[in-house]
């Protein structure tokens, strides 16, 4: 009966043992134990919106919003957008083309040009077929230009900077453009 005894005993000695290195093992690794709450969280605040102004260009046949710290300048063929705090210039032209679709159209201008494409993407921009082109051009002394082509009606639309600093306004002046014949 001793013997008996004991190996119970041995056994409910080793089962206590394992399962005192279960528990503390389980408690160290816990994901869902409970933690302090932090006392210092940061103040998200949203980022305010730009006071955007519009432009409308009745020969070129277009509105867009830009930032109200910008100007614009009708020139021959295009208008110059210039950010009058940073003297970054954003581009608008207009060129007329026999291409029936814009992907004819940048597949014949890069066959051309041979530019390093460095990104592109396929968007609709006011109903129309547009892209997004990112170039290198090594010979330039700025390298690398961003550019919206957007298709209409037999009109190519690009708009197109080769600034670093002015990035977001492009993006959103691009997305603004709305075509408005007379």
């Amino acid at each position: 009966m001793n013997k008996g005894f004991s190996f119970i005993f041995i056994l409910i000695a080793i089962a206590g043992i394992i399962f005192a290195v279960v528990y503390f093992f389980v408690s160290q690794n816990n994901p869902y134990q409970l933690l302090p709450t932090p006392t210092n969280l940061p103040n998200f605040e949203p980022t305010p919106t730009p006071a955007l102004k519009t432009f409308k260009s009745t020969n070129l046949e277009f509105v867009i919003e830009m930032p109200a710290r910008y100007k614009a300048e009708e020139e021959v063929g295009r208008i110059r957008i210039f950010d009058i705090e940073e003297k970054n210039n954003i581009y608008l032209a207009r060129t007329a083309t026999d291409f029936k679709s814009l992907s004819k159209y940048t597949e014949d201008l890069d066959y051309r040009n041979k530019p390093n494409i460095l990104f592109e993407n396929t968007l609709i921009i006011d109903d129309s077929d547009a892209k997004f082109i990112e170039y290198d051009y090594p010979e330039s002394a700025k390298n690398v230009q961003r550019e919206y082509v957007i298709y209409v009606e037999g009109w190519i639309y690009s708009i197109y900077t080769d600034s670093k600093n002015n990035v977001h306004d492009l993006d959103q002046i691009a997305k603004s453009f709305r075509y408005t014949p007379d």
